[in-house]
């Protein structure tokens, strides 16, 4: 049922070949949700491949400047080493990174579930060898780029998020994304496509959010938001020693955007927009629906969003909040501030002497301040942050303001009754505070965020 809460790239690709397809593919969504299979034990070379061109790319982008440059016309003398004793693929690896770094590469491809047998260190030989050369052609042309780390694009208007391999910083400071195809030949209209939809996700009604990252050889998990827009993607094919730069944009306006969710909503009614077909159009492919029209109908998870909004929630924080959860340190204060909550009601339940018990709250209050002032300095944010983000308070009070949000804007919720029944609206909605919290809140302005996509749709 995801497809039901977002746009995504497929949907705008299936839209432009023809609207009726949205509307197919959302009505077999709706009637035979897709089920889930079993995962069988066995490998996906594909995935591991696609992993060794990721984390290749990382370190050849990195401050280290682990792997070196390769002229395009191999003549470097060691290129004409690895020709030669091609059947050594150990002794390629350790000429090329050297002997004291290919350890590190080989136990972080292993932590990612990479088997590192010969005919994967091959593999990982030719992407080297390829990403030296791309190196090469990248610093003649842009200078110096430097990898920040995973970002991802949100598009609040549609809804969707974008996840480009990388979001990285050219010589003169320009922010650009790089996405990496690994793969032993070279899909280019699709891989086109893709980076031309990133492209106009990160560079009109969308918000670029960096979280974990290195910015100036130091690493840091403090999130923010970039004020840059990113219009260029890098597409690099590391086993092929190529690169493009895609500066295209698909053109992602209002119209767009209503008229494909026009087309996946009479989905839903099990209908699908008048067009133009002859008997020759992709769509009957996938079937026939009867023809049909009507409004489009605001996402779920923009109701939500823009519902929170008026309520006055923090939806900054909401987002700092669930990001440390997720890191290593998110366990640390969560434990920390159990201790302290346990010592607290141990002390307010458990003395007799008032005197005795106001002294040990306040040792404990210290406590808990000092233990904030750590969490600060180890993270790198600041104190006020951690505070809100720590406070109970807080977090009451968002519950309290979903519920709110969820009754006064009762009216754009029900007009979802004219295209589903009841039941099933109501496990939507459900569904739909779910999805919101991977759209909406954003490391700063998340505010703004919400207010520009709604003003999109209103």
């Amino acid at each position: 049922m995801y497809s039901i809460f977002t746009a995504s790239r497929y949907d705008v690709y299936d839209y432009l070949r023809c609207p009726k397809i949205v509307s197919l593919k959302t009505w077999k969504n709706l009637k035979n949700p897709c089920q889930r299979k079993k995962k069988l034990p066995r490998r996906n070379l594909t995935s591991e491949i696609g992993k060794i061109g990721e984390e290749l790319t990382k370190t050849a982008f990195s401050e280290k400047e682990i792997i070196p440059e390769i002229p395009s016309d191999g003549s470097k003398t060691f290129e004409y080493e690895l020709e030669s004793k091609e059947h050594d693929t150990e002794y390629d690896l350790e000429s090329l990174v050297g002997k004291n770094t290919l350890p590190e590469i080989e136990l972080n491809l292993k932590n990612r579930g990479v088997i590192l047998d010969s005919q994967m260190k091959k593999i990982l030989r030719d992407t080297i060898v390829g990403l030296g050369k791309i190196k090469t052609q990248l610093s003649e042309k842009y200078g110096k780029i430097k990898i920040l780390g995973h970002g991802q694009s949100r598009s609040g208007i549609l809804p969707n998020t974008v996840l480009p391999d990388f979001i990285a910083l050219s010589e003169g400071g320009k922010p650009i994304m790089i996405e990496v195809k690994n793969t032993s030949s070279i899909s280019q209209k699709a891989n086109h496509f893709q980076a031309s939809f990133y492209n106009a996700v990160a560079s009109k009604s969308g918000v670029v959010v960096l979280e974990e990252r290195t910015e100036n050889g130091i690493n840091t998990i403090v999130p923010k938001s970039l004020d840059d827009r990113i219009s260029e993607t890098f597409l690099v094919y590391p086993r092929h020693g190529k690169y493009e730069k895609i500066t295209d944009t698909i053109s992602i306006d209002k119209n767009l955007v209503k008229n494909i969710w026009i087309a996946k909503e009479l989905g839903l009614k099990g209908q699908a927009p008048k067009t133009d077909c002859d008997s020759k159009c992709p769509h009957h492919r996938h079937g026939e629906l009867p023809e049909g029209n009507m409004e489009p109908l605001i996402p779920l998870s923009l109701i939500f969003a823009e519902g929170l909004i008026e309520q006055g929630s923090d939806l900054d924080i909401y987002y700092l909040r669930r990001y440390l959860g997720r890191q290593g340190i998110g366990s640390i204060i969560s434990d920390g501030l159990f201790d302290i909550c346990r010592a607290e009601y141990q002390t307010k339940y458990s003395s007799f002497d008032k005197t005795l018990e106001e002294k040990n709250l306040e040792k404990i209050a210290k406590k808990k301040e000092s233990f904030l002032d750590e969490i600060a300095e180890k993270t790198g944010f600041s104190r006020q942050e951690i505070s809100k983000i720590t406070s109970k308070e807080e977090g009451r009070n968002f519950a309290t303001q979903m519920a709110r949000a969820e009754k006064e804007m009762s009216d754009s919720f029900n007009s979802w009754k004219k295209i589903l029944n009841a039941k099933t609206l109501k496990r939507l909605r459900i569904n739909a505070k779910g999805q919101f919290t991977k759209q909406y809140p954003i490391p700063n302005d998340s505010k703004q965020f919400v207010k520009r996509s709604w003003k999109l749709w209103d």
